[in-house]
C-alpha cells in the first residue's frame, strides 16, 4: 500500500484539538503526544486514588493519572467520561486523515477517476445520512475538503462516520 506521512495525522489532530473543548490550550503538544502514543499519560505518572476519583465523579474502576487530568479542561473532566472524549478526538482525526489520504492517493493514479462512499449500513450505528450515501460514486475531482465538509455538515454518527471511501473500478 502507500506510505502515509505521520506528520499529516498531526495536522488532523491539531484541528480536532482546536475545535474541541477537551484539552487545555496550553497543553496541546502534550495532548498530541498522548494521542499518538508517544507519551501515554494514562500509563505513566501518578495514579489517582479511589477517593480522588470519587471526588471528581470519575469511574472508580478506571485508571486515571494526575498528568492525564492536567491536560484536560474542567468541562472534559466533569463530563464523567474524559477518556471517551479523548478517544473521540483521536478517532475523528484518524478517520479524516484516512479519507483525505485515500482521495489524494486516488488523484495521483491516472487510472482512478471515481471513488465510492461505502457505509456499513448498520442502522444501529450508522446515521441515516451515511446509509443514504452508501454506494454513491463521485469523481476524484471532488476534493477531500469537500467530502469532509459534507460529512461534518450531515453525519450524526458518534463520534464520526464509520463509512470508508474506496476506489471505484
Amino acid at each position: 500500500m502507500f506510505d502515509i506521512d505521520p506528520c499529516d495525522e498531526i495536522l488532523f489532530l491539531e484541528k480536532e484539538i482546536d475545535a474541541s473543548d477537551v484539552f487545555r490550550k496550553d497543553c496541546k503538544l502534550l495532548a498530541i503526544e498522548h494521542l499518538l502514543g508517544e507519551n501515554d499519560l494514562l500509563k505513566t505518572g501518578t495514579k489517582l486514588t479511589l477517593d480522588e476519583k470519587k471526588a471528581l465523579n470519575l469511574n472508580p474502576r478506571m485508571k486515571f493519572t494526575k498528568e492525564f487530568l492536567d491536560i484536560l479542561t474542567d468541562s472534559a473532566i466533569n463530563s464523567g467520561y474524559p477518556k471517551g472524549l479523548v478517544w473521540d478526538i483521536r478517532t475523528k482525526a484518524r478517520v479524516k486523515h484516512r479519507i483525505t489520504s485515500t482521495i489524494n492517493q486516488a488523484k495521483s493514479c491516472a487510472f482512478v477517476t471515481e471513488l465510492k462512499f461505502f457505509s456499513s449500513c448498520n442502522a444501529d450505528r450508522d446515521c441515516s445520512w451515511c446509509i443514504s450515501q452508501h454506494d454513491i460514486v463521485f469523481s476524484t475531482n471532488v476534493g477531500s475538503e469537500e467530502i469532509l465538509r459534507r460529512i461534518n455538515e450531515n453525519c450524526t454518527c458518534d463520534p464520526i462516520t464509520r463509512s470508508v471511501i474506496f476506489w471505484a473500478q
